[in-house]
């Protein structure tokens, strides 16, 4: 999974646009960018689920990453896929 293979959708609240993609071991990832998040025009809010809820227990964050490049995330989906189930 790349950044570039994330589908993209209106956000359905904020002005702008979010995609989610969730792996096999549970685990995935949000990228938001809107009005209310933190990024700027050519950056993504990221967020780590599990089990398609929020999760801030990962080695990765405690919270929501701002400012997060295409490259960033590429880097953060290849992380979190590697992960075992209910690693954390």
């Amino acid at each position: 999974m790349t950044f570039n293979e994330l589908k993209f959708r209106p956000h359905k609240i904020y002005c702008g646009i979010i995609a989610a993609h969730e792996f096999p071991n549970g685990y995935g990832i949000s990228v938001v960018n809107t009005d209310f998040s933190y990024n700027d025009k050519d950056t993504y809010e990221v967020a780590i689920t599990h089990n398609g809820q929020l999760t801030y227990n990962t080695p990765i964050t405690k919270d929501v990453l701002g400012f997060q490049t295409p490259k960033d995330i590429n880097a953060l989906l290849d992380t979190i896929e590697e992960w075992s189930p209910n690693q954390y």
